[in-house]
């Protein structure tokens, strides 16, 4: 009898959910991809941005890029809230396109300091972002993240 009803157990429910698994996982990959690519390049920019207000005090242009680089930090955890199921109706789709319009409005907000400037870079995609600090003449040339391509 115990057999019979693990052998049911293992035909309803396991199987099923191994299925399920298995359409579900590429996106789960997906996500977890662009996640971890985005918080290497996000805090890229936040030292960056220590380093040029450490040179170049403004606290009102550093509460604005310190809350652009927050919300990009948010983004990117509703994303992953989001794929383990703990992000009270939040999609990835919308977390993933929440982190798209926070990336666009840093780096706006960056690219508006005074003292930077844009760096131009041959062969940079639409996302990616350079500047050069006048103050400290320091760089910052980062790809566009994952995060920002994921559809």
């Amino acid at each position: 009898m115990l057999n019979r009803l693990l052998a049911l157990l293992f035909v309803f429910v396991l199987v099923p959910s191994c299925a399920l698994w298995s359409k579900i996982a590429p996106v789960v990959t997906q996500v977890i991809s662009a996640v971890a690519d985005a918080i290497p390049i996000v805090e890229t920019i936040a030292q960056w941005c220590d380093r040029h207000f450490s040179a170049a005090p403004d606290p009102v242009a550093q509460a604005k890029v310190d809350a652009a680089l927050n919300r990009c930090r948010h983004e990117l955890t509703l994303a992953t809230r989001a794929i383990q199921g703990d992000a009270e109706g939040v999609t990835r789709e919308a977390a993933l396109e929440g982190f798209r319009t926070a990336w666009g409005d840093l780096g706006a907000t960056l690219r508006a300091l005074p003292g930077v400037s844009p760096l131009l870079t041959a062969g940079a995609s639409k996302g990616s972002l350079g500047l050069a600090d006048q103050k400290t003449g320091e760089t910052l040339s980062v790809p566009e993240p994952l995060a920002a391509e994921v559809e």
